[in-house]
């Protein structure tokens, strides 16, 4: 009895460090969870450049050619060529401080709602990539009476099918909205406070979309916007998607150029020649 009450009390002890492992790494696989926790820098090419992530700082961490969720996997050396897929990390607005210690941590999950100051930053690349001119196509099915037949319209809600362009611009941003009214209530459509975004955008001289937000209608400061945009125009082909409050919005443009920023300051440089010991001896040579 004696013997099966201590396997018992092991086994008990073993699903609490599994469950306190997954919890450390919010549920994520065991290989993402040692990206975030490991002492290593994650490197990688990230569209087409190679670059080094503050192991600190960046979360679920995945790269191309590795299975879904809950698939085993063989792990292999990552490299400056290996492609990174996904990854995610926060900074705060506008010092773009990434999360370093337990500190900052701490002060990030603390932060209201209504107040923060803290950027989601995702990025997708490598086989996942939607390729260059993604925003273009996404911006060309936003009005019904204008998309071109690939976007597929036809039985779809009536809040994602019925925008229309306003005359006044918000922020420097050509703003979208649903027009129309609410099936049920009959209200407004862009007055719904459930489904209804409102879309902006900003386009370059050469007519491209580089910035496509949307923010929910939600009548308060804390209302989610989510801010896309493409670095390929940087050398980089990576999709950066923002979350922030709606209170943020009006510094759209100064987050979209600090994220890029930090994005290329992931860029691993290459090694100056007068660095390289072979070149230092044949230059004395001369």
């Amino acid at each position: 009895m004696w013997t099966a009450m201590g396997i018992v009390v092991l086994l008990c002890i073993a699903a609490w460090f599994k469950l306190a492992s997954l919890w450390q790494g919010g549920f994520q696989p065991p290989e993402m969870a040692a990206a975030q926790y490991s002492s290593k820098d994650v490197v990688g090419n990230l569209g087409g450049l190679p670059v080094r992530l503050p192991h600190y700082a960046v979360h679920l961490v995945e790269y191309d050619g590795e299975p879904s969720w809950g698939k085993s996997k063989k792990s292999a050396p990552r490299t400056e060529a290996t492609g990174i897929k996904s990854f995610g990390f926060y900074a705060r607005y506008p010092d773009m401080q990434m999360i370093d210690s337990y500190a900052t941590e701490k002060e990030q999950k603390s932060q209201s709602i209504y107040t923060t100051m803290w950027l989601s930053v995702g990025v997708t690349s490598g086989e996942i990539y939607p390729k260059d001119g993604f925003l273009d196509r996404r911006f060309s099915c936003l009005v019904p009476s204008t998309a071109p037949p690939t976007c597929g319209y036809g039985n779809v809600y009536w809040w994602r099918n019925d925008y229309e362009r306003l005359p006044k611009p918000e922020h420097g941003l050509t703003v979208y909205a649903l027009k129309g009214v609410e099936p049920k209530s009959g209200l407004p459509a862009r007055e719904d406070k459930t489904f209804a975004n409102d879309v902006f955008v900003a386009k370059d001289k050469q007519g491209r979309v580089r910035t496509y937000i949307s923010c929910s209608n939600v009548g308060h400061e804390a209302a989610p916007c989510g801010h896309d945009f493409s670095m390929e125009y940087d050398g980089m082909h990576a999709l950066v998607y923002l979350k922030y409050r709606r209170g943020l919005l009006p510094h759209w443009q100064d987050i979209q150029a600090k994220v890029t920023q930090a994005m290329l300051g992931f860029v691993m440089q290459p090694q100056a020649a007068s660095d390289n010991p072979k070149d230092q001896a044949a230059s004395s040579q001369r």
